[in-house]
């Protein structure tokens, strides 16, 4: 029974990856229809939606957007050249799985632009218990550099360029330091999600001949 049901989740997992053309009508009804998730008794659909967050900030950077980032920086070079795994339907590694290489990045870059919007939902706190300061007008200012970014990465992995990423992923890369200079998470001994003005380096001194 068990191994009947691996090979059926491979079919359709094989079947999704090339377009579900091969599955009869009825499958492919069953794919598309909508499941109902059940909400807990008593619980509206709009208490559902906006419930309180599950993760801290920390979570969510490790969970979601840290590796989503990697992924997209991993685009500076030709990803297609990366062979996929022995099991790509098993792989944990998104650019050897069976949605691998430049549609990894894509699916990345799309996922780190959806993840902005998590960073704006109320109630979430950091890891050290302070609220996430959904209301700053930086704050939201600093989301919508990420969205940017993040679409930005997706055009160049649909146009599979590892020249056009560099810039791109660099964009990534400062949308992430520009909110983390403000916020502490790269000064040492700044406490996490209290603003604070930006680091600046000093000019170097002008040499004396």
């Amino acid at each position: 029974m068990m191994a009947r049901r691996r090979k059926r989740l491979l079919v359709l997992l094989m079947c999704i990856a090339i377009g579900a053309s091969t599955l009869p009508g009825s499958a492919i009804s069953a794919l598309r229809r909508p499941r109902a998730v059940p909400r807990p008794q008593g619980q509206s659909a709009t208490e559902s939606t906006t419930r309180k967050p599950d993760a801290t900030l920390r979570q969510l950077m490790r969970g979601i957007m840290f590796p989503d980032s990697n992924i997209i920086f991993a685009g500076q070079q030709d990803v297609s050249k990366i062979s996929p795994a022995i099991a790509p339907d098993k792989s944990t590694d998104l650019l050897t799985s069976m949605f691998g290489g430049w549609q990894a990045v894509e699916n990345a870059s799309l996922a780190l632009a959806e993840s902005s919007d998590l960073l704006l939902k109320p109630g979430r706190v950091c890891a050290n218990g302070k609220p996430v300061p959904v209301e700053s007008a930086d704050w939201s200012k600093f989301a919508a550099r990420l969205h940017d970014a993040a679409i930005g990465t997706y055009k160049v992995a649909q146009a599979k360029s590892a020249d056009d990423m560099l810039d791109a992923a660099d964009a990534v890369a400062q949308s992430c330091l520009a909110c983390h200079n403000v916020y502490g998470s790269n000064r040492p001994g700044q406490e996490h999600c209290v603003a604070a003005p930006p680091v600046t380096r000093p000019a170097p001194a002008p040499r004396s001949n």
